[in-house]
Formats: C-alpha cells, sequence, structure tokens
C-alpha cells in the first residue's frame, strides 16, 4: 500500500478534537480525560477537523480522494493536524509529520468538537482552525486541497513563516 494511502487511511480512520472557541478554560477541560488538550497544539498547528455522518459518507470519500492529490509535504510545511470526527466512530488524530503517532480519542471527545463547532452527527464539515485557535474556514462539502493551502498562504502568520523559511530560518 502507497505511504500515503496508508496515511490518509489511518488519518481518515477516525481522528479528533481542535479549537475554535473563545474559552481557553474550557479547551483544557473539555479533553483532559483524553490525554490531548486543545491548547496542547495552539500557535503550534493548524487543525483541519473533518467530520462525517459516516465512514461510508460519499462527501468523505471524495475529501479523502483530493487530499491524496496533495503532496504530504504540502500538510506538513503549513504545520497542518488532521481530526477525523465521524459520527459514532472511534475518532482519531495525526499530524503529517509524525505518521505513526495516531492516536484514539473518545467518543465523548467527538461529541464535544461536533457541539464546540454546531455541525450535526449527519452532516459532512471540513473546518480549518488556525495557530491562533480561530475557525478560518469550513466547508459542508469536498474541497480540493489546493483552496485550503492558498487561505493559509494568505494568512499573516503563514506569511511570516514562508519569509522565514525563504531567509533560511533566521
Amino acid at each position: 500500500m502507497k505511504p500515503r494511502l496508508l496515511l490518509v487511511l489511518l488519518f481518515f480512520g477516525g481522528a479528533a478534537a481542535l479549537l475554535a472557541m473563545p474559552a481557553a478554560a474550557q479547551d483544557d477541560a473539555s479533553d483532559a480525560a483524553d490525554g490531548f488538550r486543545l491548547s496542547d497544539v495552539k500557535w503550534q498547528r493548524r487543525v483541519l477537523v473533518l467530520f462525517t455522518p459516516s465512514a461510508d459518507d460519499a462527501a468523505y470519500h471524495q475529501q479523502l480522494r483530493l487530499f491524496r492529490t496533495a503532496p504530504d509535504s504540502a500538510f506538513a510545511e503549513r504545520d497542518l493536524m488532521l481530526l477525523d470526527v465521524p459520527a459514532g466512530g472511534s475518532p482519531r488524530r495525526r499530524t503529517w509529520e509524525t505518521k505513526d503517532a495516531a492516536r484514539d480519542l473518545s467518543d465523548e471527545a467527538s461529541e464535544r468538537l461536533r457541539k464546540r463547532f454546531d455541525v450535526p452527527a449527519g452532516s459532512f464539515a471540513l473546518v480549518l482552525v488556525g495557530k491562533d485557535g480561530t475557525e478560518k474556514r469550513r466547508d459542508e462539502a469536498p474541497v480540493p486541497p489546493e483552496a485550503i493551502f492558498a487561505e493559509i498562504d494568505a494568512m499573516p502568520m503563514r506569511q511570516r513563516e514562508m519569509q522565514q523559511q525563504s531567509d533560511g530560518g533566521r
């Protein structure tokens, strides 16, 4: 199996949990029982939260196919973490740099995310959360990764990151 396909399957086999609500205290308390706090990745990662009604959902599989069209490095260089939140499934979280470090989170964490982002269990949604913890984009249909990358690349923080990379990390 190709590494990228394996990555996508593992990623989308179920990931969960992240930012976009105003109360940082709620971040810490909401997922503490799962060993993962939303605030743990604030200012370090951008997060794609993929909500799906089921693992059999057509939009879900279309989004997976679209993600597979982009190189892993495109996700990694933007510090993207994926949270896969299937309705009634086992959510998982992964980063592109640590492909072997997928971690299951509880069904309670999945429910908290759905409530936090106001996504009903029968709905598909892809939510982009910035490093600052705020929601930057929400799509209710599959979206090409290039559109997500373009939105990220236009963000002031990402502009600074790209400038630092071109300056040799100074």
